[in-house]
């Protein structure tokens, strides 16, 4: 939700893990941290 002109700090973590698979199938948890899990969070 947004409010006209209500601005705030958004509480993000500080990183986090996703799991996602290779080619050959097996599962793979990958962790960003800093700038880079803001970019993949936001995307």
């Amino acid at each position: 939700m947004s409010f006209f002109d209500v601005r705030g700090l958004v509480p993000r973590p500080l990183h986090i893990v996703i799991a996602h698979a290779e080619p050959d199938g097996t599962s793979r948890p990958t962790r960003f941290d800093d700038l880079v899990h803001v970019v993949v969070l936001w995307k």
